[in-house]
């Protein structure tokens, strides 16, 4: 191998005859280009020329046209640019709103979707407007009878109007706090303890709502309550005591309520006795004078024939009289004209196997058959003189046909 030494680069002098040695090819310095860039800069803006002198000792690679200097600044605002529209992007999920502020004065509230702002300019806060949160709280209070009871409540709301709940109160939550422990104490302090426990716990907890809600409207927080719920329990000293007198109410309502409600029944069944009872008597009512109507314009029928014929006519109504008032009789009558005995037959006994013999059926008496041959003599007999007659024969039958005569 030569030992020769490389050969070293040849000198060449500067302007002023000095020998400069030229340094190797590198890459630009990045400190270097914003060094100067920072210079430049910072030369336009206050208007002073550079130092005569400055950049002579700089890298022969380094940019001294002033054509690459201004397109190095275009790009570097046109990159700031970019970054900056698009840093002025955001995009409000379902179920929020966002509030826009111009140098911290309201602007707009804008809804879900993409948005954009011009960033350093305007800012947006965005509030979740449908998540329903949750605080309990629990009071002592004394109650209108001058009770102390524990009284713990529970408020469900949500933000309903972002501006109100960013701009009009410094801290919402602790105005809803304040706010609920002022609407319970006013209404529990105006209630007494056996309402609130039983029959007015509804009516107290509606009452809380409903001022709870008057005050948070009036200070503007952008809160909305959703429910309140209010329970009430006696100091813990005593919950026995209350607990008995709790059932004992309740025992006492039951009562009250299973009364109530056979009241109702028995009401109801006289209501519909009654309603009854009087369909039956207009009914039975109309049946009557119906009937009477009929039975009125039958004789009145008739008058012209009995005025005709008024014997033919007596006689006609005698025997139909007669036939309907005899004609569901079981027992037959048979008899002569010249005295010979009278025989009647049992036909309901003979229909009914207790007779075998229809002849040695009983034998009326001669006072039976002389009102029966006078029957079927001249017809002046009656249902009543037949009846008396003989009881032990005639008294189990309200009616009597007879066939006779000549």
């Amino acid at each position: 191998m030569s030992n020769t030494p490389p050969e070293q680069p040849e000198k060449k002098p500067d302007p002023w005859g000095r020998n400069v040695k030229k340094p190797p090819q590198q890459p630009p310095d990045l400190d270097v280009l914003l060094r100067n860039l920072k210079n430049k800069v910072t030369a336009a803006l206050s208007g002073k020329p550079r130092p005569s002198g400055a950049g002579e000792n700089r890298p022969q690679n380094e940019s001294g046209d002033p054509a690459n200097s201004s397109l190095l600044i275009a790009l570097v605002l046109v990159a700031a640019l970019v970054i900056w529209g698009l840093a002025g992007i955001f995009i409000i999920s379902p179920g929020e709103q966002s509030v826009i502020t111009r140098f911290g004065r309201y602007v707009e509230t804008v809804d879900p979707g993409p948005h954009w702002i011009p960033r350093f300019i305007q800012t947006q806060q965005t509030v979740n407007v449908q998540q329903v949160q949750k605080v309990s709280r629990d009071y002592k209070i004394l109650t209108q009878d001058e009770n102390i009871i524990r009284a713990k409540i529970t408020v469900q709301y949500r933000i309903d109007n972002p501006k109100n709940y960013l701009f009009n109160a410094v801290n919402p939550e602790d105005s809803l706090d304040q706010a609920m422990a002022s609407a319970v104490r006013q209404v529990v302090g105006h209630t007494l303890l056996d309402d609130l426990l039983t029959t007015k716990r509804d009516l107290a907890r509606d009452q809380v709502k409903k001022q709870l809600m008057e005050i948070l409207a009036l200070y503007n927080t952008g809160l909305l309550i959703t429910d309140v719920t209010l329970q009430v329990e006696p100091p813990e000293e005593v919950t026995a005591a209350f607990d008995d007198a709790v059932r004992a109410r309740e025992d006492e309502q039951a009562y009250i309520n299973k009364a109530d409600a056979y009241s109702k029944q028995i009401l109801a069944q006289v209501k519909g006795e009654v309603s009854r009872i009087l369909e039956e008597a207009g009914a039975y009512q109309r049946q009557v004078v119906l009937k009477a109507q009929a039975d009125i314009a039958s004789y009145l029928a008739l008058l012209p024939q009995y005025q005709a014929a008024p014997q033919v006519t007596r006689e006609r109504l005698y025997l139909n009289a007669m036939e309907s008032v005899l004609g569901n009789s079981s027992k037959l009558f048979m008899g002569q004209k010249n005295g010979n005995p009278l025989v009647y037959l049992p036909l309901d006994k003979m229909m009914s196997g207790k007779i075998e013999n229809p002849s040695s059926a009983n034998t009326p008496t001669a006072a039976d058959t002389a009102a029966v041959a006078n029957l079927a003599n001249n017809g002046s007999a009656t249902p009543s003189t037949i009846a008396s007659s003989d009881s032990t024969v005639f008294a189990d039958r309200p009616s009597y046909s007879t066939s006779g005569g000549n």
